[in-house]
């Protein structure tokens, strides 16, 4: 290290020219320890790391030594700088150090943002201990009027860190102004053509000017552009101010950047929205061997043929696809940066999408369900979410992430689950489900496909965790109730499937939670829930009712939730039973006459479902009944004080 200090006292400079200058510092003024114009709001290196040196100063009386021999970078800030939006500045630094590693950033004080930082200067083979002028320039985004322009460092000599050396990267000055840019017209592929390793392109760090159509977005991040069609042609701009639309005509100007590897365009100071669109590109065909291996499809609109699902959860919503599912290396990774679907294993797929290389890894990334051909084919249907043998009643994919299709049967209005919904594919056992989501708008009789995660909760199968649901269509015709028992409604298989109980006998009206009772005498009650109807319904106690809704299970209890109060009629009165023993009624149902044979002298009382007495007459007679609605009706017979009751359908 002394040779470092003899170099130092030993070169002279001739007079320094800039541009308009923004910040200048010699760092000669020091107050309390530190650097009286650095040390700005988001400096992490600690002041003990940032001592200041007397020795061997070109300019000045003093310079800064920064200590960081850690591989984690540590920020050495100027003070806020009033700064223009969209301009373009130049890091000057002179600096001398034997190791590590030095870069430049911005921190947008205005937004609270931070720039891209510019890659790091390798100090051993930039000065190798001599004092050197290091550049780097960055670009202030719109909307940015007061920066701090950032000095980045790790990987110091831990040999001289301490005492009585304390020195790092030695930083004697320090010039920030105005740069004078010029953008150099640069084809996409000449940008991203090359044969180095690692793959970096021959443009990094230069400005350049080049077009292309877009072919993806990521709204308020960047976006791909393509120039023609074929390997090198793409190309990724990180660009948050500007959001095209794909198939837009493009030019820009900006920096070319390896971020880890990736080529991409930043900084960029113009964004042109062409007035001719060029042609739009068709995806190239590829394997997914050449997705995860060749550096040319980076950027590039690709498409992967007859693509079977390996693995569907690689990890951070990716999913694999192979090819030539023989060969386990050929596979590719999709990332669900711009879309998100869940495949179903085994399933083979066309897949479009952005060639991308991120965190060390090719893949490929699908922009819409558009990109991913035969996603139909993944479909599980809901018998066989629902079908089990299972003595708890589990579903064979409790845990799976699925896509099913059906047509909505119920839409919660009131409670908890408000807007959740039931969907049904077909009539009868096993074809209905609950849906654990309520971020989508669906309505009674909309056909539609839902992508999520079936679920155990509490003794119900759902989907939760949705991801998607798409309409299909709508006012489709509602699957045909099956009929149920109390002895039979419990059952597995009517979780989630329309359902009717016939003639059970309110036994509670006021159960809470807008809640009734009823049992048909087969067994134990049911439970009459109002969240899918608009308003609650007011059962009467000993009235008979037939109810028609889904069967759902919540709280331990198996319900019924009728969806209209059409749903619920009356099939018999408070205090009247029915007796079949009693009565006889033919025809039955009537159209235009009925005869009721009973005891002699009984009388006859038609009413309608709403309580009203809509006929009287005596037994044994024929009753013109052409004049009533069609409809249910009951038929109250009276004799010696005993009445009776029988429905009477007329058609």
């Amino acid at each position: 290290m002394k040779n470092l200090f003899t170099l130092l006292t030993a070169l002279t400079f001739g007079s320094l020219s800039f541009g308009q200058i923004v910040f200048q510092s010699d760092l000669s003024s020091w107050g309390g320890g530190d650097p009286t114009d650095w040390m700005g709001a988001t400096t992490n290196i600690a002041s003990a790391d940032v001592v200041e040196q007397t020795s061997g100063v070109t300019y000045g009386s003093s310079m800064a030594s920064l200590i960081n021999t850690t591989t984690t970078h540590k920020r050495f800030t100027t003070q806020a700088v009033t700064v223009t939006p969209g301009q373009t500045y130049e890091i000057k630094m002179w600096v001398a150090a034997s190791m590590g590693d030095l870069r430049t950033n911005y921190y947008d004080a205005t937004n609270a943002a931070y720039g891209t930082y510019n890659p790091y200067f390798n100090m051993a083979t930039e000065s190798g201990g001599n004092l050197v002028m290091l550049s780097q320039n960055v670009t202030i985004p719109a909307g940015c009027t007061s920066a701090e322009f950032i000095l980045s460092l790790r990987n110091t000599d831990p040999t001289y860190a301490g005492s009585p050396y304390f020195l790092g990267i030695l930083v004697d000055s320090v010039d920030i102004s105005v740069a004078s840019v010029t953008y150099t017209p640069t084809s996409i592929y000449d940008i991203q053509y090359t044969t180095s390793v690692p793959a970096d392109s021959p443009e990094m760090g230069n400005y350049v000017e080049t077009s292309g159509v877009v072919t993806a977005v990521n709204p308020g991040v960047g976006y791909w552009i393509q120039d023609g069609e074929g390997a090198f042609t793409g190309v990724y701009v990180k660009d948050a101010a500007n959001t095209p639309s794909r198939n837009d005509s493009v030019t820009v100007q900006g920096q070319v950047e390896e971020f880890f590897n990736a080529t991409q365009i930043i900084n960029v100071v113009s964004h042109t929205l062409e007035p001719t669109p060029t042609v739009v590109p068709n995806p190239t065909l590829v394997s997914s061997a050449q997705i995860n291996t060749e550096e040319e499809w980076e950027g590039v609109l690709i498409e992967a043929q007859n693509a079977e699902c390996v693995n569907t959860n690689a990890g951070f919503g990716m999913w694999t696809i192979n090819t030539n599912p023989g060969t386990a290396a050929d596979s590719a990774l999709v990332d669900d940066d711009l879309y998100s679907f869940n495949p179903m294993l085994g399933a083979v797929y066309g897949v479009t999408g952005i060639g991308h290389y991120s965190f060390s890894e090719r893949k490929i990334l699908p922009r819409d369900i558009n990109d991913i051909a035969g996603a139909g084919s993944g479909i599980v249907s809901i018998y066989d979410i629902q079908y089990t043998t299972d003595v708890l009643g589990n579903s064979p994919y409790n845990g799976s992430v699925v896509t099913t299709k059906g047509v909505v049967t119920g839409v919660f209005q009131i409670g908890s689950d408000v807007d959740r919904f039931f969907i049904q594919d077909g009539d009868g056992a096993w074809n209905g489900i609950f849906v654990y989501e309520n971020g989508y708008t669906v309505a009674l009789g909309d056909s539609i496909t839902v992508t999520g995660e079936v679920l155990e909760f509490n003794g119900l199968t759902e989907i939760g965790y949705v991801s998607d649901v798409t309409i299909l269509n709508s006012g489709n015709t509602l699957p045909t109730p099956a009929n149920v028992t109390n002895a039979t409604v419990g059952d597995e298989e009517w979780e989630g499937v329309l359902v009717t109980l016939t003639d059970g006998e309110c036994i509670s009206a006021t159960n809470g939670f807008g809640e009734w009772i009823a049992n048909d005498g087969s067994a134990s009650d049911v439970k009459i829930d109002d969240d899918l109807l608009p308003a609650t319904f007011n059962a009467v106690v000993g009235n008979y009712y037939t109810v028609s809704g889904v069967r759902h299970f919540t709280f331990g209890e198996n319900k019924i939730y009728p969806r209209t109060d059409a749903e619920i009629t009356i099939t018999g009165y408070s205090g009247i039973p029915s007796n079949g023993e009693v009565m006889n009624i033919y025809p039955n149902p009537a159209t235009d006459n009925v005869v009721i044979n009973a005891q002699p002298n009984a009388l006859v009382a038609i009413y309608s479902m709403t309580g009203a007495v809509v006929m009287e007459g005596a037994s044994n007679t024929t009753l013109d009944v052409s004049a009533l609605e069609a409809g249910i009706y009951q038929v109250v017979i009276t004799e010696n004080g005993t009445k009776s009751t029988q429905k009477l359908i007329i058609q």
